[in-house]
Order: structure tokens, then sequence, then C-alpha cells
């Protein structure tokens, strides 16, 4: 199941790489951004925070599933800066998920099933 997450961050950076403008095409700034298990409302908050951080140039969503979300994020922001900023966001939206980053990819998949009403 983990070769097969990160099988598909993989894929899906490839994917963003081939599909943003050429400008950013080369890496430079580009992240692929996945998320797995989040509600669509977590998802939207979330995409707000990604337009807040800072270097933020601009995202677009490359793929969605029920379950999944992959975007292309464009930043100047460093990596080691994007995953403090994504586990803050995570613990602010009060999401208990796992952040991985690494290079140009970030995953953010979540841990406990969001509470029922």
């Amino acid at each position: 199941r983990a070769l097969a997450a990160d099988l598909g961050a993989g894929l899906s950076a490839k994917l963003a790489a081939i599909s943003a403008p050429p400008a950013v095409a080369s890496g430079l700034g580009a992240y692929s951004v996945s998320f797995r298990g989040l509600a669509p409302q977590d998802l939207k908050d979330f995409e707000s925070y990604l337009a807040a951080f800072s270097g933020y140039r601009g995202h677009r969503l490359v793929q969605s599933t029920d379950s999944s979300a992959y975007y292309w994020y464009d930043s100047s922001i460093e990596p080691e800066r994007l995953d403090r900023d994504l586990r803050l966001a995570a613990e602010r939206l009060n999401l208990q998920a796992r952040v991985v980053v690494s290079g140009r990819t970030a995953s953010i998949e979540r841990l406990a099933a969001p509470p029922v009403p």
C-alpha cells in the first residue's frame, strides 16, 4: 500500500510537470501536492492555506477522485518551510494527518476518519 502511494505520488509529479506551463515545467518552483482521505470541506480549507503560504504564485487541480486530489503548486517556498506550513495548517484544521515533503512532492494523508456529527 505504501509503495502504491509512493508510486502514485511520483506519477502525479510527472503529470503535473507535463501539464504545467512551459516556464514552470522545468521544476523551478513547481510542486506536486497530493491529498488523501480528506473531506471536501477540509480540502477546500487546505487549498486556502496553500494560497496563503509564502512564495505562492499559483496552483491548479490536476486530478481528483472520491478519496484523493492532486495539485500542481507553484511557489518559491523551500521544501522544509512547506513541510512546516503544511503541518501547521493540518493542526489548525484539527486534522490528524501524515505530511511528507520530499523534494518537489508533498503528500497529506488523513490518519483518522472525520468525526461523525
